[in-house]
C-alpha cells in the first residue's frame, strides 16, 4: 500500500499485519512506544487479563470511573462492528480521523521492524489517551499476560478474571501454567483482584504476588446474591469486606455478569484503598447502571 488517504487505508494497513501473526514479548511494542514517546508512562491505568469475563469487567470498572468525572480510557478487543470500538474514551470511539493520523505517523517504525497488529494497535490506543489527556485508562489484556503487548503499564491494580485452559499450544497446557502466564501482569506493590476459583491457579498467583509484595484479593472476600435477572440487567447484593451494596443494578444481561460485578467492585474498593482516585458509592451505582451506554 502506497498512500494512507483515508480511515479505510488505514485499517487495511493495520489488517495487513496480521500476517505476521501473533509475537509475544515485548520488545517490539516497547520499540514502538519509544518512537511515540512512552505514552503509556503518562496515564494511570487498570490491567485487565483473565480467560473469560475481562472484557465486560473492563467495561464495568470504566464505567464506574466517567460516573465519578474521571476522563476514562477503555482499551478492549476484539470489536464488534468498526475497529474504531477498540479504543474509547468515555464510551466514545476514538475519531477516525485520529486513527489514520496515528498510523500515518508509526508507519515507518512498524514496517522497519515488522511489528504486529495488536502491538501497534495497543501503541495507538497509548498515544490517543495520552494525547487526550485522559485520567485513567482500563486497559485489556489481548491473549496472555506476561508477554502480551499490554503487559508495558505499571497499574494501579491488577484484576485477573478467570483461568482457564485455552489457547494451550501457547500459554500452556495446565491450568498452572496458565495461570503463571495471566499472573505476569502483575506488578510489584501492585494489588492483585481476581475470580479464579481454580485451586491451582489460585496458589500460582498467590505465589506470585507474595514473591512481588503485592496484596492479593480474591471473590472469596464477597458475598454475592442475585435478587432479579432480565434482559435489562441484574439486580444485586454485594458484601464485601468493608462495604455493602443492597439493590445493586448492572445493566449487563446474564447471570454470570454478577461475578464480573463483584470482581469489578472488588477492584474499585482496592483503587479507592490504595490510590488518590475518589470513587463514590453513588458513582459506583450510577457507573454499574449506565455500563452500556457510557462504554458502548
Amino acid at each position: 500500500m502506497s498512500n494512507l488517504a483515508s480511515y479505510d487505508d488505514a485499517i487495511s494497513f493495520l489488517y495487513s499485519l496480521q500476517r505476521f501473526g501473533m509475537k509475544f514479548g515485548l520488545h517490539g511494542v516497547r520499540l514502538l512506544l519509544k518512537e511515540l514517546g512512552n505514552p503509556h508512562k503518562k496515564i494511570n491505568s487498570v490491567h485487565v487479563a483473565g480467560t473469560n469475563g475481562k472484557g465486560s469487567t473492563s467495561s464495568l470498572i470504566a464505567s464506574v470511573f466517567t460516573a465519578a468525572g474521571y476522563s476514562t480510557g477503555l482499551y478492549t478487543s476484539p470489536h464488534l462492528l468498526d475497529f474504531s470500538e477498540r479504543i474509547r474514551i468515555d464510551g466514545k470511539t476514538i475519531p477516525r480521523a485520529t486513527v489514520l493520523a496515528l498510523t500515518k505517523r508509526v508507519r515507518p517504525v512498524v514496517e522497519k521492524y515488522n511489528l504486529t497488529f495488536f502491538e501497534v494497535v495497543t501503541a495507538i490506543a497509548f498515544r490517543y489517551f495520552a494525547d487526550q489527556k485522559v485520567d485513567v485508562a482500563v486497559i485489556e489484556t489481548g491473549l496472555g499476560g506476561r508477554l502480551d503487548a499490554t503487559n508495558v503499564v505499571h497499574p494501579i491494580v491488577s484484576v485477573i478474571t478467570t483461568v482457564g485452559l485455552e489457547h494451550t499450544e501457547i500459554l500452556g497446557k495446565s491450568i498452572g501454567r496458565i495461570a503463571s502466564e495471566k499472573g505476569g501482569i502483575v506488578k510489584r506493590g501492585v494489588p492483585c483482584v481476581t475470580g479464579v476459583e481454580s485451586a491451582v491457579a489460585l496458589r500460582v498467583l498467590r505465589r506470585i504476588c507474595r514473591t512481588k509484595n503485592s496484596p492479593f484479593v480474591t471473590l472469596k472476600e464477597v458475598r454475592l446474591k442475585t435478587k432479579h435477572s432480565d434482559a435489562d440487567g441484574l439486580t444485586l447484593d454485594v458484601s464485601l469486606r468493608d462495604h455493602r451494596f443492597e439493590n445493586l443494578f448492572v445493566s449487563l444481561a446474564g447471570s454470570f455478569q454478577a461475578r464480573n460485578a463483584a470482581l469489578s467492585l472488588l477492584a474499585l474498593e482496592e483503587i479507592r484503598r490504595h490510590s488518590a482516585f475518589k470513587i463514590s458509592d453513588r458513582a459506583i451505582r450510577r457507573g454499574l447502571s449506565n455500563v452500556r451506554r457510557s462504554t458502548g
